[in-house]
């Protein structure tokens, strides 16, 4: 039984020299470097998902602000033409008032001349 452990531990011990030598070589300060690089460009590719998503995640706001915008521009352009509307509605009616007194000012001519007329004919008859 002795010399199992004996011999486990010697395995051990020429496994771990082994092991040792391994990790000391070039080829594997190589594989070392190379994980090295892998595992940066991994974090590297993991920064730019979250970047990208982070785009997308921007995109889709500034999405969301132009479409406001551009309902708040309907919105004002409706506004707007409403009140285009309003204002030639305002437009027609004060040309209507504006004919009205035109046309009353007519009527007051009118009764005018004709009190100038009866007072003239008034004034011949008292003449007579």
């Amino acid at each position: 039984p002795r010399s199992v452990d004996y011999l486990l531990i010697a395995t051990r011990f020429r496994f771990f020299e082994d092991y040792v030598r391994l990790l000391n070589s070039p080829k594997s300060k190589h594989l070392q470097e190379t994980h090295v690089l892998t595992m940066g460009r991994l974090v590297l590719v993991q920064q730019l998902v979250t970047d990208v998503s982070i785009l997308r995640v921007k995109r889709q706001l500034i999405q969301a602000e132009t479409n406001t915008l551009i309902d708040q521009t309907k919105d004002v352009y409706g506004d707007s033409q409403s009140i285009m509307k309003y204002a030639e509605a305002l437009e027609q009616a004060y040309e209507r008032l504006r004919g009205d007194v035109e046309a009353l000012q007519d009527g007051v001519d009118l009764m005018d001349w004709r009190e100038d007329a009866r007072s003239e004919i008034a004034s011949l008859r008292n003449a007579h």
